[in-house]
């Protein structure tokens, strides 16, 4: 027997669930990698409505990772809809654009450049559930 499963996931960390949202599957399947080799259980969506569907039937995850540009629905719309219904829940964006039309609205939030390194990405997570779960992490 080996230590490999117990080691993968993070006590603190281990029950903590991110709705990841990316129209790219590629990008999706790789950061929902990430996430999870960093402890998370992670649901994914391809778009805002669809994230927004995760939501309504599957309850309030810890942190939502979202990516800015998106068809249909952008990052920020989203965003803007998921923080009227869900005040304390933390967003951090994705981009992989270096100027875009959405970033200044972007100045408040934790935005991730792509393309980012599976501890970015894990870190940034980290410091948005630090910041608005503080109260909730008191055990």
């Amino acid at each position: 027997m080996t230590g490999h499963m117990a080691a993968a996931a993070r006590p603190s960390e281990a029950a903590e669930r991110i709705v990841l949202v990316d129209d790219d599957p590629d990008v999706r399947v790789i950061a929902a990698d990430m996430l999870r080799d960093a402890g998370y259980e992670v649901t994914e969506a391809e778009s805002g409505s669809a994230a927004l569907d995760v939501l309504a039937t599957e309850g309030t995850p810890a942190a939502m990772v979202v990516d800015v540009a998106m068809p249909v629905m952008t990052g920020v719309e989203l965003a803007n809809i998921v923080k009227r219904n869900y005040p304390t829940l933390p967003v951090v964006f994705m981009t992989g654009y270096a100027a875009t039309n959405l970033l200044p609205a972007l100045s408040r939030h934790d935005v991730l450049r792509k393309p980012f390194q599976a501890t970015d990405l894990a870190h940034s997570v980290a410091q948005a559930l630090g910041r608005t779960s503080e109260r909730r992490r008191r055990y």
